[in-house]
């Protein structure tokens, strides 16, 4: 089968033959993957910059969506399914096939044509599990107002319109003019322009006006320690992305002594292993019924992977994350 080969982290990927992978029945399926994303994060795991190592040669990618090749229930096979990656396997969904944890799929009820869009369900776990994790925050401090930067991101869209749908208000921070009007459009309370000479003013004022408690913040830098500043007593900022280099500056350490205030880190893996069974199925559940309309994907473009292109998709998805995703195409 091809599949897109790690062999050191940090260097150039290849597209290799290798042998399709052994499943165990008790606890897994095979899955033929159809189409699989480029996430920032997928993209620091193979420079050797993620939270998570696994023993070389690996196969990249943490997500995407296929059908049952193989199962011990027969009746499984041929159902289309979202799939993700965890620690316990040392392969990925950058390949033709997929050895998936039974727990870590969601088995669509219907059957989707690889011709209707099929490629919308690529993305079924990190962002759309990240938005559910951030309204989980939000729930347990009872805020009713959060800040986003990176807002146009794939997250930051869905937190917006998952938020939107329980009255949460939202302040989503941009860089470019073109996004306003869109984040507006799928339920954004306030959004601001970074670039705007009288920013700080804006934001500052923004916050204040609607009580933000919570501030989700992927970039760092100027910026992070002057909200930290200005929201409600008790509040919270979550560190969840690399999208910059930036460090978070600037956090005075009154606003956490006496005003009780917490930065926290949010890695999506570790916050979904703490919740029970129970709870892990409503979340899938939840996400499957909103595929389509909360938690969509925008795509940029659709690739088959072959040498020549796949370093450099590499390289488009990191850069133009805010634009739509980079998805590689195992159907063809």
């Amino acid at each position: 089968m091809r599949a897109i080969q790690v062999a050191r982290y940090g260097e150039r990927l290849k597209l290799k033959n290798v042998d399709i992978p052994k499943f165990n029945p008790i606890d897994q399926f095979l899955v033929k993957i159809c189409y699989a994303p480029i996430n920032p994060s997928d993209v620091y795991y193979v420079k050797g910059l993620y939270g998570l190592r696994k023993p070389l040669p690996t196969i990249g990618g943490f997500e995407g969506c296929g059908i049952i090749a193989e199962a011990s229930d027969k009746s499984l096979i041929g159902r289309n399914v979202m799939c993700w990656a965890d620690d316990s396997i040392n392969y990925g969904t950058w390949a033709d096939y997929f050895p998936v944890q039974k727990q870590n799929s969601i088995i669509l009820d219907s059957k989707i044509e690889h011709n209707n869009q099929f490629d919308q369900y690529c993305s079924p776990f990190i962002n759309p599990f990240t938005a559910v994790g951030f309204l989980d925050i939000v729930r347990k401090l009872n805020a009713q107002c959060v800040v986003l930067n990176a807002a146009n991101s794939a997250v930051g869209r869905m937190s917006i319109k998952l938020f939107n749908n329980q009255n949460i208000k939202t302040i989503a921070i941009v860089r470019r003019q073109e996004q306003i009007q869109n984040l507006y459009d799928i339920g954004a309370t306030h959004v601001l322009l970074s670039t705007n000479e009288k920013f700080d003013q804006e934001l500052v004022q923004t916050i204040k006006q609607n009580k933000a408690k919570v501030f989700y913040d992927a970039l760092g830098g100027e910026y992070s320690g002057l909200i930290f500043k200005n929201l409600e007593n008790s509040g919270m900022l979550v560190g969840y992305g690399r999208f910059s280099n930036n460090k978070i500056n600037d956090i005075d350490p009154i606003d956490l002594v006496f005003k009780q205030k917490e930065i926290k880190g949010f890695w999506l893996s570790k916050w979904y292993e703490q919740k029970g069974s129970e709870e892990q199925q409503q979340i899938k559940k939840l996400v499957e019924n909103q595929i389509t309309s909360t938690f969509s994907t925008r795509i940029q473009q659709t690739q088959v992977p072959d040498d020549d292109n796949i370093n450099e998709l590499i390289k488009l998805a990191l850069n133009n994350s805010g634009q739509g995703k980079y998805v590689l195409d195992f159907t063809k």
